[in-house]
């Protein structure tokens, strides 16, 4: 699993996205986003957002990176997505 971790892009954004389509008209497939809109978390598409703030119960809910560090070896993101785009944008 250590492998698919060097397959990710970082990328730091100035500002937040407003909603999902900024965020889809400006990222590129297989983007996954930590915190980064101001709208709800989610899949659409072949990109992925997670936040704890936005439409969630944060007392009840895992930190972003939680979220995604769980998709990924647990759900298999990366591997599904790498078999489309390398390296993944984060």
């Amino acid at each position: 699993m250590k492998h698919l971790y060097q397959c990710i892009e970082l990328r730091v954004v100035s500002a937040r996205f407003g909603n999902w389509s900024q965020f889809i008209r400006e990222t590129p497939d297989y983007a996954i986003g930590l915190e980064v809109m101001d709208d709800a978390p989610g899949h659409i598409g072949h990109r992925v957002h997670f936040d704890h703030h936005a439409g969630v119960i944060r007392e009840v809910t895992m930190s972003a990176a939680v979220q995604a560090y769980l998709a990924v070896p647990q759900g298999r993101l990366m591997q599904k997505w790498l078999q489309h785009r390398r390296p993944v944008p984060v």
